[in-house]
């Protein structure tokens, strides 16, 4: 796996190729994102997240369930943090994957 590429027509002829680099860098933090969401926010291998009173009076640290309808929009709700996080890290996966294997080789190397 190399980062660089050859090109005659510039005039540095080893150049880093930034396609490429984005594309790993967009699946890996899409990795992490799904990560935290799914794992450390439910409670599935980790403690949870702050949850309180609407107030902010009392709260404790705890696993919450990720809540995917239209509650999960309401800021009060802890669950829109869980599944915010799974939906947003997927969809980086994907659109990494997409950089990396489809979108990069489309130029001409």
């Amino acid at each position: 796996m190399t980062f660089f590429y050859n090109d005659n027509k510039v005039v540095f002829p080893m150049s880093l190729d930034l396609p490429k680099i984005f594309g790993i860098h967009l699946f890996l933090s899409g990795v992490a994102c799904f990560g935290f969401g799914a794992f450390h926010v439910t409670g599935l291998y980790g403690p949870g997240i702050w949850v309180s009173d609407p107030y902010g009076l009392t709260g404790k640290v705890q696993p919450v369930n990720p809540s995917w309808g239209v509650e999960g929009f309401d800021p009060f709700v802890p669950g829109g943090i869980a599944s915010h996080h799974i939906a947003a890290g997927t969809l980086g996966i994907l659109a990494g994957l997409f950089q990396r294997f489809i979108q990069a080789k489309s130029s001409n190397r």
